[in-house]
């Protein structure tokens, strides 16, 4: 073992030891209640705990000389995060339970409820967790009790391999002959936390396993409803927790008999949020200190699932129900702990937790730090760890988490985590070693979608096909366009740019592409610009003429769909400049009439029209602009406001009779560069009916080199401040990968120095930027994308509308059909 931890360390995949004493000062800290930050504390760490927390000055006069100093000047200090909801070994599979549990801990969760699985392999995970032989957090495991009928399911003969099911020290068959003490004494054995009440088992049983339990010092974590067992039987037990919001709803709509006939739930008697029946379970809940281990992730992932999946069974709950109940039942004083029952899928950077804490406050209405206050105090309650967990207090375990931007301001700002703390180790989210799909394949949610597949096993395969599997295409079925991007080939720069290769062509197919606005014409420089625009159409229209199997020029909104029902790649003609227009408003009659879709008012400099983003003037649109603005109407070609000066932006949203978009860009808010819209030009460009896309470009983050977890933070930013029928994406790229990656950082940085000769080089680009995110490049760029928001809890209906949905909605506006 010494030789294989030494190896991890030389990985990168173990911190290293905790230092004698570290002081954490100058942060804002959020200590875990609830209450506002607190802005200049120190935390002063001592091994695995903390030892002092107050203002800066006072914790620094007290510690020991040799501390070692973490400055955390500007950053964000707060307690690690549950998850209240895993399985890990159901069956066991060593590897992917070790690839999620690292994610988790790199992501800033650092403390887990294991809910009922083969606890052979779950105790030694916790073993080596606690040892820092694995990096994972601190895991807190329940021993499974269910009536006997239960143990027909599948799962539980693949947690207890070797053993009859029923018959497994962790996972026993209760009925009224079953000595209770002995069985609690025999699940103390495997050195469990709690007892789960499960399922299958009448409402007197369910009583004396948790009066048992209780007596015997093990924590009480049921099902919500334990079927026939009611939830009010379920709390007569007086649980710790109970899990799934859902199952509560059987209170009212009748417990099916046994787990394995549960039925779909009606929504119609909760229809408000104020079921008087569900209100009475709340109100003893809450005076009971029962927490509601909610499990929203797992009733969206569900959800999508089956909408992804024609033909598979409808979840038994939907997400608005299980946010509807769970509002109540916080609005009722009920605590929620955050439990996904779900991993993540293999491409997503971060935990499945982060899924949890977006849905309880975008569907249940949370604050980011009341949702936080879930996720850490009450999570160490749930976990039954509250004397050591959950706060940034001394005497508690040193799990933190540390952040380059305030998550009670907005949770999407966890992913600004610069490292972890667990028990005083630190891990820096810079040493994350992602999951590899080998390592996490056939990772599904643990709860609805696992019993699926396992139910598969024995025969139910229908009932089992998993969302987004391996070979299932997300976007074969959807309209994608691109509203800024390209068919060209970065390899070849020498290369005329209108001509597609095969290559291009393919990449771009394979892409799932429908449309593209492919930038023509003059952009900047010396050439004459309407000469240029001309030249440039009449290539490209040879282009398509050379090949019409594989491109389609587009004209409306129909030519789009119509590519799509083709399998070809619909061009969009547009200009990234309106410099081509001259001195003249009725040139734009003559490029509509060649069939130019798509005007940009401005490059990054001014012209005649206003000021571009990095003119610094910042003018407005001139009165030639307006006229300009006025023939774009006229000729139903979209008025873009890309890479355009604020004035400019707002004044042509106001003086255009149709509305207008932003084709590529990101959000100010979220990272301050000319380049980048505020949100009062998004929200007003939304208002007005128009469309923003999406870039992505290094502008979405301040080094210079976006991730992929840039570009949903500026799509989730956008969604809340334009509304998901206003948003898609505008790459501002191709779909053909880099083959030599130096090479081409040297022409790029060649050609940044004449991009800066000319004075059209943008702020927050440099030598050493890529004009692409690392990770969302080649043809798999919009599945990932994709991926990534559905693991996130997204629904299908609004990924659809990001991939093309909006776009081919403002067209239909603005061309018509």
């Amino acid at each position: 073992m010494i030789r294989s931890v030494l190896g991890l360390f030389a990985a990168g995949l173990l911190a290293a030891p905790a230092t004698a004493a570290t002081l954490y000062r100058h942060a804002a800290l959020f200590d875990g209640t609830g209450a506002p930050m607190q802005a200049d504390r120190a935390v002063l760490v001592e091994g695995e705990r903390i030892v002092a927390v107050g203002p800066d000055a006072q914790v620094a006069a007290a510690a020991p000389k040799a501390a070692r100093v973490v400055d955390l000047t500007g950053k964000f200090l707060l307690p690690g995060l549950v998850d209240t909801h895993e399985h890990m070994a159901t069956p066991p599979n060593r590897r992917r339970a070790e690839a999620n549990l690292r994610r988790d801990l790199y992501g800033g969760v650092t403390a887990v409820r294991d809910m009922a699985d083969d606890l052979r392999s779950v105790a030694e995970l916790a073993r080596e967790s606690r040892a820092a032989e694995i990096p994972a957090p601190d895991i807190y495991y329940a021993a499974l009790m269910a009536g006997p009928s239960f143990f027909a399911d599948p799962r539980t003969a693949a947690a207890a391999q070797g053993l009859p099911p029923g018959k497994a020290p962790w996972m026993q068959a209760i009925d009224e002959a079953t000595d209770i003490g002995a069985a609690v004494t025999l699940a103390r054995g495997t050195s469990p936390t709690a007892i789960k009440i499960y399922a299958n088992l009448p409402g007197p049983l369910v009583g004396k396993i948790a009066m048992e339990a209780h007596r015997q010092g093990l924590k009480v974590w049921t099902h919500s409803a334990v079927f026939p067992a009611t939830p009010a039987e379920v709390l007569d037990a007086h649980p710790d927790t109970v899990s799934h919001t859902c199952y509560m709803a059987y209170q009212v709509v009748g417990v099916p008999a046994s787990y394995q006939q549960k039925t779909p739930i009606d929504p119609a008697p909760f229809a408000g949020g104020a079921n008087p029946v569900m209100a009475g379970l709340f109100t003893r809940m809450a005076a009971q200190g029962v927490i509601l281990d909610a499990t929203l992730y797992v009733y969206d992932e569900a959800e999508r699932h089956h909408a992804g999946t024609p033909g598979s069974p409808a979840p038994y709950c939907t997400t608005a129900l299980a946010a509807l109940l769970t509002r109540q039942a916080w609005k009722a004083g009920v605590a929620i702990s955050t439990g996904t029952d779900a991993v993540a899928a293999a491409d997503d950077p971060w935990p499945s937790l982060y899924g949890e804490l977006d849905l309880l406050a975008g569907k249940v209405g949370m604050s980011p730090a009341q949702v936080l206050h879930a996720a850490t105090q009450v999570g160490a309650r749930a976990a039954g760890q509250d004397a050591d967990l959950g706060l940034v207090a001394p005497g508690k375990l040193a799990d933190l988490i540390v952040t380059d931007r305030d998550p009670t301001a907005d949770l999407a700002n966890l992913k600004t985590l610069r490292f972890t703390v667990k028990r005083g180790r630190e891990y820096p989210r810079s040493g994350y070693v992602p999951p590899s799909a080998d390592e996490l394949q056939g990772c599904r949610p643990m709860s609805d979608l696992r019993r699926r597949t396992l139910l598969a096993l024995a025969g139910a395969a229908a009932a089992a096909a998993p969302a987004l599997a391996a070979g299932t295409d997300p976007l074969a079925k959807l309209v994608v366009v691109n509203a800024l991007g390209g068919l060209v080939d970065a390899n070849h720069p020498e290369a005329p740019p209108t001509v597609v290769t095969p290559r291009v062509l393919a990449d771009a197919r394979a892409s799932g592409m429908t449309a593209v606005n492919w930038t023509l014409g003059y952009v900047a420089g010396p050439q004459e610009p309407f000469q240029d625009s001309i030249a440039d159409i009449a290539k490209v229209d040879a282009e398509i003429r050379r090949q019409p199997h594989a491109l389609l020029k587009v004209f409306t909104a129909a030519d789009i769909l119509r590519a799509k029902a083709e399998r070809k790649i619909g061009v969009i003609y547009g200009f990234q400049n309106a410099a081509q227009v001259g001195g003249d408003p009725a040139r734009v009659d003559i490029f509509a009439n060649l069939g130019v879709r798509v005007i940009q008012l401005t490059y990054n400099v001014a012209n005649a029209l206003g000021d571009g983003s990095m003119a610094p003037e910042g003018r407005g649109l001139t009165p030639f602009g307006r006229q300009v603005v006025e023939r774009l109407n006229a000729n139903r070609v979209m008025v873009d406001l890309s890479h355009s000066g604020r004035q400019i932006c707002l004044d042509a949203a106001r003086a255009s009779k149709q509305p207008i978009s932003i084709n590529h860009t990101g959000c100010r808010a979220l990272t301050d560069l000319p380049r980048n819209k505020t949100d009062e030009e998004l929200r007003l460009v939304a208002e007005r009916g128009g469309f923003v896309g999406v870039y992505f470009m290094p502008f979405l983050n301040l080094s210079g080199h976006a991730s992929a977890e840039d570009v949903v933070a500026h799509i989730e930013h956008a969604w809340q401040v334009c509304g998901e029928d206003h948003v898609g994406i505008g790459t501002d790229g191709g779909t053909t990968p880099i083959d030599d990656l130096e090479a081409y950082k040297a022409a790029l940085a060649k050609e940044h120095a004449d991009r800066v000769a000319k004075g059209i080089a943008a702020a927050g680009e440099r030598a050493d930027t890529h004009p692409f995110v690392d990770d969302l490049r080649g043809p798999d760029q919009f599945r990932k994308l994709y991926r990534l928001l559905a693991a996130r809890g997204h629904r299908p209906a609004r990924l659809e509308k990001l991939m093309g949905g909006a776009f081919l909605s403002y067209a239909r506006e603005v061309w018509g059909t």
